[in-house]
C-alpha cells in the first residue's frame, strides 16, 4: 500500500493504515461454522481459482470472442482439443 501510494503520489490515511493490518472475509455461512473453518474453505477456494486462472492462460481463454452460446461452445471445444 505504501509503495503504491508513493508511485501515485497519494497520501495514506491513518484509517487505511489501520485497516491494512486486518484480513476481512464476509460470508453467508451459518454461525455454527468457526472462523478457522471459514478461512480453510477460503484458502481451498483460492487454490481452485488459481487453477482456473492458469488453465485460462495456458489455453488462451482470457477473452471469448463469441456471443452465441452454440458458437461459444464449439470455439471452447476446439481450443480444448487443440491443447490436448
Amino acid at each position: 500500500m505504501q509503495r503504491r501510494a508513493q508511485q501515485n503520489r497519494l497520501t495514506i490515511t491513518d484509517q487505511a493504515r489501520e485497516f491494512a493490518e486486518y484480513f476481512m472475509v464476509w460470508t453467508t455461512v451459518p454461525k455454527t461454522v468457526t472462523s478457522s473453518q471459514i478461512l480453510d474453505l477460503y484458502r481451498l477456494r483460492w487454490q481452485i481459482e488459481l487453477v482456473f486462472k492458469r488453465m485460462k492462460s495456458i489455453l488462451g481463454l482470457g477473452h471469448l470472442p463469441k456471443t452465441d452460446p452454440l458458437s461459444a461452445q464449439a470455439w471452447l471445444q476446439g481450443k480444448i482439443l487443440l491443447a490436448c
